[in-house]
């Protein structure tokens, strides 16, 4: 079977989606089923070998990517995705990083990850407290400010591959210079650079949940409730419910979408100063500006 060859590793809320569904259309490539397949991110999941990966994709002629925003800020993917392919193509999307880790604390609040009554800023401080966790779940949702590090980040990816084995976009390209980050993919992984037939306003809209019980339970693989069912549910059982999309459909019913809340001067200066350091350091080394 032919090796996954790219991967999107984040950054989470800052395109994303957008980005897997102009690749998903392209006919050399092959994304898999679900946008983001965590079979790096978890040790059961990696434990399960290629042929669980290889279940997500459909054409073995094609260049199959896929993604998982989890992958960024998690200091055990790197190893793991060079045992399994050290050829890999990563790719990852960056957004403002103050914009971005803003939009990732209202993403957790709404998820019931932070409560809704801690402030943004009160949320930055207290990400001290998880930022060595093992749960990378719980990392991933409580640590949005070490997650707009992009420059840290890749700094560690790049201890275990070379730097022609990334690709850096911008979000703001995806939305203004469309056909340029098309042929930057095209050329990336070797196509031919074809006009696609895509939807340009597919993305993650704001949202906020009916149920915050309901959403853990479908979104926080470390659910109580859902470790309990995993005990007594058989394996094939809940990969059927994966597959038929039924989980999906009930998040979907769980959602209604609301405005995105706007950043307050003082929440982006705050956030700012945490990563003034970090985005030096990205425009330095890879000439990519976020600074004010």
């Amino acid at each position: 079977m032919r090796k996954v060859e790219g991967i999107i590793i984040g950054a989470a809320r800052a395109g994303t989606t957008t980005l897997a569904s102009y690749m998903d259309a392209h006919p050399s490539i092959d994304f898999s089923k679900e946008k983001e397949v965590h079979f790096f991110a978890f040790d059961d999941l990696f434990q399960k070998k290629e042929d669980y990966l290889n279940s997500f994709f459909k054409n073995d002629n094609r260049c199959k990517i896929t993604a998982d925003t989890y992958l960024l800020i998690d200091k055990n993917a790197p190893s793991k995705v060079k045992e399994y392919n050290p050829n890999m193509k990563i790719i990852l999307v960056l957004r403002d990083p103050v914009l971005r880790a803003f939009s990732g604390y209202n993403y957790s609040v709404r998820n019931g990850y932070i409560n809704d009554k801690t402030g943004f800023i009160d949320a930055c401080l207290q990400e001290k407290d998880f930022e060595n966790s093992e749960d990378i779940v719980l990392k991933n949702n409580k640590c949005n400010i070490l997650r707009s590090q992009y420059f840290s980040g890749l700094q560690y990816w790049s201890q275990f591959f070379p730097k022609e084995n990334f690709l850096l976009l911008k979000t703001s390209d995806l939305r203004d210079n469309l056909p340029s980050v098309l042929k930057q993919i095209s050329d990336f992984f070797k196509f031919e650079n074809k006009a696609l037939n895509i939807n340009e306003d597919v993305k993650n809209k704001a949202f906020k949940v009916r149920s915050k019980t309901l959403q853990q339970f479908l979104v926080n693989r470390n659910n109580p409730t859902r470790l309990f069912l995993k005990k007594i549910i058989p394996p094939f059982f809940n990969q059927f419910l994966i597959r038929t999309g039924i989980v999906k459909k009930i998040a979907a019913m769980n959602k209604q979408t609301e405005e995105y809340d706007k950043i307050s001067d003082e929440d982006y200066s705050f956030a700012y100063k945490l990563l003034e350091e970090d985005i030096l350091n990205l425009k330095k080394e890879y000439n990519i500006d976020f600074s004010k």
